[in-house]
């Protein structure tokens, strides 16, 4: 069964994060196994702390386990369904 993307022809690697867009958490402990969770974007954070600049966007992702709203690197998560 071949899937079929809302996205084809177009890499998500060079998309930028949208708010709706529908990801998957990966949280990685030192001490134990990753946990993934699903969430929502709600919104990108572009703002620099300490006047630096950031390496890796902080994006501000709805948990839906938590129920919570927490500030994740873009590296920790991965697009399950676009918003279009």
């Amino acid at each position: 069964m071949e899937k079929i993307s809302a996205l084809k022809g177009k890499e998500l690697s060079h998309r930028s994060w949208v708010v709706g867009d529908l990801v998957k958490i990966n949280i990685h402990d030192w001490d134990a196994t990753p946990h993934s969770y699903t969430g929502i974007i709600v919104s990108v954070v572009d703002g620099h702390i300490y006047k630096q600049l950031d390496m890796f966007p902080m994006i501000k992702v709805f948990n839906f386990n938590t129920g919570e709203v927490n500030k994740i690197y873009s590296y920790n998560l991965e697009i399950l369904s676009p918003h279009q």
